[in-house]
């Protein structure tokens, strides 16, 4: 097994765990649902690597990396950005619908062969998604800039909170960048 193998399951592990523990805590509460749903979404991506780098065929290689993407990479950035909106309390219905839209449309892309033209073995131990250009490096602006976005309204709802929110939302901020980062 190699590190992406391990870092996938662990990934996958911990997210479902953690967003589970939420949910259970409060189920009726739409910040822990849309928490719980983002968090499934971070399992299917470490999920998808374990098995992408337990892979030993191109064609389920291929398979699971548009898998990964299709149904956790992409909905990362929407679903972490909702999160952020309600945790933050900021009404912006149409950035939402936007944003589940391009989500949307990426994630079907996702399943063709024009968004990865294929595989690749890669150093010395799994097959890499080959992107498909240009499209894909426009997915890349998007998902990046939607992070971005969200971690932007959290320093802006930092600014104007009262002190108990304001020590959530920095160590939410640490802990997301930190997240992204490392992923």
């Amino acid at each position: 097994m190699n590190m992406f193998a391990i870092a996938g399951l662990l990934t996958g592990l911990n997210s479902a765990i953690f967003g589970l523990f939420v949910f259970i805590h409060n189920p009726t509460r739409h910040l822990n649902r849309v928490w719980f749903i983002l968090t499934l979404t971070i399992a299917a991506w470490g999920f998808g690597a374990f098995g992408i780098a337990l892979s030993t065929g191109v064609e389920a290689a291929y398979h699971l990396w548009k898998s990964a993407f299709g149904i956790g990479v992409i909905w990362i950035a929407v679903l972490f950005l909702h999160f952020v909106s309600i945790f933050c309390e900021i009404k912006q219905k149409t950035i939402l619908v936007a944003t589940y839209s391009a989500g949307a449309v990426f994630s079907y892309l996702a399943f063709t062969q024009y968004f990865f033209s294929g595989v690749r073995f890669a150093f010395d131990s799994f097959y890499y998604a080959i992107p498909y250009y240009p499209l894909f490096s426009i997915f890349v602006v998007w998902w990046v800039g939607t992070i971005m976005y969200a971690h932007s309204l959290l320093v802006s709802a930092y600014k104007f909170s009262p002190e108990p929110k304001r020590l959530q939302i920095k160590y939410f901020f640490l802990a997301s960048a930190t997240g992204f980062i490392g992923g």
